[in-house]
Order: structure tokens, then sequence, then C-alpha cells
């Protein structure tokens, strides 16, 4: 799955470092489509499955899946090595080693966590921030290693699921429930439409983070609502 802010980042570019095109092809395997289309000798392709097969059809995609865990975490390790630069296999973890209170987020919010988490840092709070890099497949025993000796998790995410609260903090909780990681979580809907997210913001989370760990008075909200026009 691909994951991308729908609103801010289409709309604005900046310089960027392109990798050798040569050491770039040697990367890459070569393609090798499955199915080719010969006009000698034409097929049709079709998607339908019946009763009998669908079920192991998606079965196949499920296993495929979670046979990815791994192979992300080696391409990454392997991109490294060819190219210097490691953005983090399934998650990136930034002043995880003793941080109480841990942002778990995904998207361009994270360079304003950063620069938050370092002024913070420098007051003496033990904030952490780790980054979701594969959503799907959803990295379960990693989030639980990675989120085991936090003290309490606040999820900030650009998205809600109406009628329930927002995809990755409800995947969080699913991900603990069978554990036996019993951390405060609470989720954070913000940055919605291209809506600004400041340092100031991240720093009223954490401070509702920190509240959290006394006992948690709402599960989710949405940052920021301008209550006056509803």
């Amino acid at each position: 799955m691909v994951c991308m802010d729908g609103f801010v980042l289409p709309h604005v570019y900046e310089p960027v470092e392109l990798l050798d095109k040569q050491k770039s092809r040697e990367f890459l395997p070569d393609y090798q489509p499955a199915d080719i289309l010969d006009p000698a000798h034409p097929k049709t392709f079709g998607a339908f499955a019946d009763p009998s097969t669908f079920t192991e059809f998606r079965y196949q995609q499920f296993e495929a899946q979670i046979k990815a865990l791994a192979k992300i975490e080696q391409v990454a390790r392997e991109f490294e090595e060819s190219f210097g630069r490691y953005y983090g296999g399934l998650l990136d973890g930034y002043f995880l080693d003793d941080a109480e209170v841990v942002i778990v987020t995904l998207g361009s919010v994270i360079g304003t966590i950063k620069d938050a988490i370092d002024a913070m840092r420098s007051e003496g709070k033990k904030v952490g921030l780790l980054k979701v890099r594969s959503y799907r497949p959803f990295p379960v025993q990693a989030l639980r290693k990675a989120l085991k000796d936090a003290s309490v998790i606040a999820v900030i995410e650009k998205d809600v699921a109406i009628g329930g609260e927002a995809g990755l903090v409800t995947d969080l909780k699913a991900a603990f429930y069978n554990s036996s990681i019993r951390t405060p979580i609470i989720g954070f809907t913000a940055g919605l439409g291209g809506r600004d997210i400041t340092v100031k913001d991240i720093r009223k989370i954490v401070a509702k983070a920190e509240d959290a760990r006394k006992g948690i008075e709402s599960e989710f909200e949405f940052l920021n609502l301008r209550t006056e026009i509803l």
C-alpha cells in the first residue's frame, strides 16, 4: 500500500538528488512479465473466480503480503549498501531508546514532529517518534517490539474513518490487543484538507499524552476543531 498526503505534497516541489542511472539499473531486477501480449496468439485475461476458488485466491494474496514483511527489510538494507541511503524498512524511529511519550505517525508531518521533539528534548522531555513506513503489510511484531517500553502512545494521522476513529490508531490498538502491552493509546486526526500542523500543535498533543498516563479522558479527537463554525 502506497500512502501519500493527498493535498500538500502534490502541490509543492523541492530539489531532489537522483540516483545514478546505471547503478539503479544494476540494483533493480530485470522485468519479466508473467504474460506477454502476442497478436499472433491472442488471449483473454479475466479476474473472475467462482466460489470454489475465490477463497484460495484471496488466501494467496494474504500470504504474499505477510511474506513481504521480511522482503521489505531485506531490500531496505540492500538499498543502503548500494546507495548509502537508509530510509528504514518497516519502521523508522527517532529518539526511541528512552522515550516515555512516543508519537506514532506517517507522512509529511514527520519533519515538523522532529523539530518539536528536538525542542522538547532540549527541555528534558523524553519524547520519541516512530514512523510507520509499511502500512500494508502491517508490521504487528515490529510495532510491539518498538513500543513495548513506551509509557503512552499518541497517534497522529491525516485521515478519519467515518463512524469509527482513524485507520492507524485502530490498527495499532488491534496489534496490541493479544499481547501483554497495555500502554495507553490516544489518537488524533489532524491536517485534513491541507490544514497546517505546527510545532505548537505537536506540543499540545504531547501534553495531552502526558495527561493520559493518569487516565484517558478521550481516546480520539480532531485536533484544532473549529467549533465556532459547526
